[in-house]
């Protein structure tokens, strides 16, 4: 079972150091820039995070990847991420022409960290409710230190905090009350498919990046959106007709998504529509990497 293997997988990559691989409940993704925010809650500077590649001849630009916490799945509705968010959700602005809808992803933005942070005593956790108490989303577009890099902003990329030199998600304080938020749940329990023990279920399954003709949000392996594709009898509704542990869902998806990336030294390819990714049930790279020579011979296939 593809799931199955994919879970083991997760296991061998979560104890090789090289892989940088996420740990549960949390994600990684690209950061763009970082707001550095004093202790009074003030927007001091706004840091580019990007990082060169090179890709063929030419050296490009991409979002620094980070581990942040785990990021939602958003195809539609109003969701905020915690501690790593959009300009939209972290700072009231987006070129949309309706004034509404940057407002109300910031109002959640506020609420959901107000919420997690409240009795949170770090410094860390201090300047970020402070920054959410003082910022002004009104003067956000023209505030100094956001207007030079307003442009590439609007396009969408992640933003995170950074208090006195250092990254404000990862501060030990905050990452305690996300993980005590995450274990919380509240998921329905049941016998997982993949591992077989009695576990909260997943609800919705992560998506997967980087599948040639798939969403932009993220494409679903596991995913029921309507009753006529559900289980019999069945009316958990989504995830529950095909149950799958929170736990192996986690596994799964991270590893797939650590497949389909950059990060992955043993490049997916494709034929034709379908997108090709390959890797070896042991610690030992030089199998995958064998197996890389066969398949891709032909350099028009990587990418």
């Amino acid at each position: 079972m593809i799931l199955q293997a994919l879970t083991r997988y997760y296991d061998i990559l979560s104890n090789d150091p090289e892989s940088d691989i996420a740990p549960p409940g949390y994600s990684a993704t690209g950061v763009s820039f970082a707001l550095n925010i004093s202790s009074k809650g003030e927007l001091l500077d706004v840091f580019p995070l990007f990082e060169q590649v090179q890709r063929g001849k030419k050296l490009e630009e991409k979002p620094r990847r980070m581990i942040v916490p785990e990021q939602a799945k958003k195809a539609s509705g109003i969701v905020s991420n915690f501690m790593c968010e959009n300009s939209t959700y972290m700072l009231g602005i987006s070129d949309s022409e309706k004034p509404e809808y940057a407002s109300k992803r910031l109002e959640e933005f506020h609420r959901f960290h107000k919420e997690l942070l409240a009795n949170v005593k770090s410094p860390p956790a201090k300047a970020v409710v402070a920054f959410l108490d003082n910022y002004d989303s009104k003067k956000g577009k023209k505030h100094p230190k956001v207007a030079p890099h307003l442009e590439t902003m609007l396009k969408g990329g992640n933003l995170v905090f950074i208090f006195n030199g250092k990254f404000a998600h990862e501060d030990t304080a905050i990452q305690q009350a996300w993980e005590a938020y995450k274990a919380e749940g509240g998921a329905a329990l049941g016998q997982c498919l993949v591992t077989g023990e009695i576990a909260p279920i997943a609800r919705l399954h992560p998506g997967l990046k980087g599948i040639r003709g798939g969403s932009a949000f993220g494409t679903s392996l596991v995913s029921f959106n309507n009753r006529a594709y559900e289980s019999f009898n069945k009316i958990e509704l989504q995830g529950l007709n095909s149950p799958v542990s929170e736990k192996a869902t986690f596994a799964y998806t991270t590893a797939l998504n650590y497949l389909l990336s950059s990060t992955n030294e043993n490049k997916k390819f494709y034929i034709g529509d379908t997108t090709v990714v390959y890797w070896a049930e042991s610690a030992r790279k030089e199998y995958a990497r064998a197996f890389a020579g066969l398949c891709c011979a032909n350099p028009k296939w990587w990418k």
